[in-house]
């Protein structure tokens, strides 16, 4: 699971440092988006002890994690561009 959270976080900083630039490759940016949001996601079911589809479908992941806590319907549609 560690792994799973520096992925996460390197998916992180990239995109970060991608939008920073003035010619910044938007597709870039929300490809690691995606794959940050997914793989917290996981890491966090996973922590939890549920079990999840092997999927990349965000809203999918999103509301199996607001099963588990309220504060995660928040994210909600979202991530829906990503």
């Amino acid at each position: 699971m560690r792994n799973w959270l520096k992925l996460a976080y390197s998916d992180f900083i990239v995109a970060k440092r991608e939008i920073g630039h003035e010619d910044a490759v938007l597709e870039a940016v929300c490809f690691h988006l995606q794959q940050s949001v997914e793989k917290y996601s996981k890491t966090y079911l996973t922590a939890a002890g549920e079990k999840h589809e092997k999927t990349h479908n965000l809203t999918y992941l999103i509301n199996k994690c607001a099963e588990l806590d309220n504060e995660f319907s928040y994210f909600s549609g979202k991530f829906d561009l990503l």
